[in-house]
Parts: C-alpha cells; sequence; structure tokens
C-alpha cells in the first residue's frame, strides 16, 4: 500500500483579496497525475479543507469535484478528516453521499472512537492497514463541563480526554487487525510540540491548551498532521510528520518547497519496513509570490528588472526608509503599469511611533489579522510579558469558542 499525505488545502481562500482558485485547481490536476503515476493506494487529507466555515458555493463546488476527480485516478481509499478552520455541518452535508463513492469523510470527531477508525484496503480488495481518521477535537467532543470546575483542572482533564480519545481509537484499530501484520495509522489536526508556524497559520487552543507533547501519542507506524503549513517531520524515526498546505498561505512560507508526502507500506520479502520509508515530493509553484525589501530607488529598480523578466507575479514590497508613501506609490504605479505584477501588499518596516497613521505607514487594517491588531494593542500598552502571555491564551480561547459557536472561523 502506498499513501499520500497532504492536508490544509483552504478551498475559497484569498491573498489580499486575490483568488487562488486557478492554484488549487492546477495541485488538483498534479496530485492526480501523480497518483497515477506512483501508483498510490491511499489518499489522507488532515484537515482544513475549506479556508473558513461558510465556504462560497464556488468553493464547495471545487471540493466536490477535485474528490470526483481522484476518486477516478485510481485510488482505492480517499479519507478526508475535519480542521479547525471548517464547519463540521457543511462538510457533513455531503458526507453519505460521498460514502456511497467509497469516500470517507470524518467532520467531526465522533462519540465512539472506534468509528473514526477505517480499514484501507489494497488493489485486490484485501485489507492493509488501518487509519485512526481522528479530525480536529473540539472540546465538546471529549469533555462534558463541571459545574464549579477550575480552569487549571478543566484543563488537565481536557488534554487526558484528547489523549484517551486518541488511545480508544488506537486499540479498536489493534482489535480489528488482530494478529495480522499490517500498519496502524493516525490522523490529526492539531499543534504538537517542535512544529513551527507560520504567520498564515492561527494557533489552536483546544479549551486551555495549545501544543501537546509528542510521546503522549500511540505508537502509530506514521502519524498524519494537518494545521501547521510547513512540511516537516516530527519525531527522528520519521514517522510524524505535518505535510503542510500545498500552495503558500502567506509570504513568510515562501522560504520552505510545498510538498506532499509518500509513505511506502507495501512489503519486502513478507515485512514492513520500520520505520515505513517516506518520500517527501516537491509540488510545483502555480502563482509566483515575492518579497521584496528595500529603500525606494533600490525597490523601484527591483520592480522594473522583475517586470522585464517575469510574466506573473504577486508582490509585498517592504518600503525601507522615510521617503513620502503617496510620491513612492506613484513612481510605482507607473512601473507596474501594464505589467503581469500585481500589487498585493505595501507597507513601511521602519520603526515608526505608534501614533503613525495608516496613511503615513501605507499600512490596511485589512492586511492585519485579529490576533495581530491584539498584538500590537498589548505592545502599546507596555504590559508585562507574563501578563502578555495570559492575555494572548485567553484571547485564543476567546477565538475558539466563537469559532465553536459559530462553526466560521475568524481567520
Amino acid at each position: 500500500m502506498k499513501m499520500l499525505h497532504t492536508s490544509d488545502w483552504h478551498l475559497g481562500h484569498s491573498l489580499m483579496k486575490f483568488s487562488r482558485e486557478a492554484e488549487h485547481r492546477a495541485f488538483f490536476d498534479h496530485l492526480v497525475r501523480l497518483i497515477g503515476e506512483r501508483a498510490v493506494d491511499t489518499l489522507v487529507v488532515a484537515g482544513d479543507i475549506f479556508d473558513t466555515g461558510t465556504p462560497s458555493s464556488a468553493a464547495r463546488q471545487l471540493y466536490h469535484g477535485c474528490l470526483l476527480q481522484l476518486r477516478d485516478a485510481g485510488l482505492v481509499n480517499l479519507v478526508v478528516t475535519g480542521g479547525n478552520h471548517d464547519s463540521v455541518s457543511v462538510l457533513e452535508e455531503s458526507r453519505d453521499v460521498l460514502g456511497r463513492l467509497h469516500i470517507h469523510v470524518f467532520p467531526g470527531a465522533p462519540a465512539d472512537p472506534a468509528d473514526c477508525v477505517v480499514r484501507l484496503l489494497d488493489r485486490q480488495g484485501e485489507v492493509a492497514g488501518f487509519l485512526c481518521a481522528v479530525p480536529y477535537l473540539r472540546p465538546r467532543d471529549v469533555l462534558q463541563s463541571l459545574p464549579g470546575q477550575e480552569a487549571s483542572d478543566r484543563g488537565d482533564r481536557l488534554r487526558q480526554a484528547i489523549l484517551d480519545y486518541y488511545r480508544r481509537a488506537y486499540e479498536a484499530a489493534l482489535e480489528m487487525r488482530g494478529e495480522r501484520s499490517l500498519p496502524v495509522l493516525g490522523s490529526g489536526h492539531l499543534t504538537v510540540v517542535g512544529g513551527r508556524l507560520s504567520e498564515s497559520v492561527r494557533e489552536i487552543y483546544i479549551g486551555q491548551i495549545g501544543a501537546l507533547p509528542l510521546d503522549v501519542f500511540p505508537p502509530f507506524d506514521y502519524l498524519a498532521l494537518g494545521h501547521l503549513h510547513r512540511c516537516q517531520p516530527l519525531d527522528p524515526a520519521r514517522r510524524v510528520w505535518y505535510s503542510g498546505s500545498p500552495i503558500p498561505m502567506s509570504f513568510d512560507e515562501l522560504d520552505k518547497a510545498k510538498a506532499v508526502l509518500l509513505v511506502d507500506f507495501s512489503k519486502q520479502a513478507g515485512v514492513l519496513a520500520d520505520p515505513p520509508p517516506v518520500e517527501v515530493i516537491p509540488l510545483p509553484c502555480w502563482q509566483a509570490l515575492r518579497t521584496l525589501r528595500g529603500k525606494a530607488e533600490a525597490l523601484l529598480t527591483q520592480c522594473r528588472n522583475l517586470a522585464a523578466a517575469t510574466h506573473s507575479c504577486w508582490l509585498n514590497l517592504e518600503l525601507e526608509g522615510d521617503e513620502p508613501m503617496l510620491a513612492f506609490r506613484q513612481q510605482l504605479d507607473d512601473i507596474l503599469r501594464d505589467t503581469a505584477l500585481e500589487l498585493l501588499c505595501l507597507k513601511r518596516v521602519l520603526q515608526q511611533p505608534a501614533s503613525l497613521s495608516a496613511a503615513e505607514t501605507g499600512e490596511r487594517l485589512e492586511q492585519l489579522q485579529t490576533r495581530e491588531v491584539f498584538a500590537r494593542l498589548l505592545q502599546q500598552s507596555e504590559i508585562p510579558a507574563d501578563e502578555a502571555q495570559a492575555l494572548n491564551r485567553l484571547f485564543s480561547e476567546i477565538e475558539e469558542e466563537l469559532h465553536e459557536n459559530s462553526e466560521c472561523p475568524t481567520e
């Protein structure tokens, strides 16, 4: 059995109001070719299918179309789990129909962890492994609040409840496996200690719990994680991976190539490799993105050179120095006119007094995430570091509670 691991598609995403649909369609076409060329049996999508809990009709059509396209590519097993950006009810809408097409969708956590265990088949219809397809776990999925309970006690109980959920799913898979030499895999959408975040990732707090330690999870043969957008292994044995998002979700993700992960559980001489080989398969860049930084004249020169050499590129410009923003913008517009360059963001990076206006800095509120706005308010208020940390944690809890109540993330 060969498995592809991907996550964090964020269908419906826009970067500074520019749609990513063309990139997503190119990614799905590439994925179909990859499945055929590598004879892939299983595809696991570890959460954040959509960018918001209320995706547009175009995003939903893209989702259903891509799943049918992938199923027809020759997959035997296609498993989709919900993430913190996904609405349980939206993924639930088409779950039964997709199930009849042998596409397994887990919008939210089943009450019984055994119900998230999927029997993975090979091309001959024989069982080739078991997947504990655990989606993003919300507090209400695993824990019942008790009256008069202290916040710290609730955090400890919630952490234990999450770990118990994984343990019970793993034990159910072991029972289904019996004495057969078959792999038991897991999935998850959460933050694990050691993972590197990017600016487009909203830090998840499940109740008061942030990152979970890796050593508390059951000993899966492979653990497919979603939520962090950088492709990265989390353990020396390379059994635990974040696949990352297939396209850059922000300009700070440009330093690392995007990828999908191919995990080979094929037996050699009747024996499974321990650990299974994991191949990082880089993905093409379907939309060029560039961050340019410098003083006014140097930045304008870079843009002239790029306009002459590039067919299409989205720009994030960081202006140093005290050049008047309006004059700079006029020169920049003259350069970019009638070119394939699109200016997505222009901001001044010189340290400025907090009282400067948006017109003076060139920065707009829609360029900031809610967490950035909150962080700047804390900075301007000169709150001590320990108090700021506590306030940030409470802010994250409020974000999660709003998301759980509305099933629509704030970012």
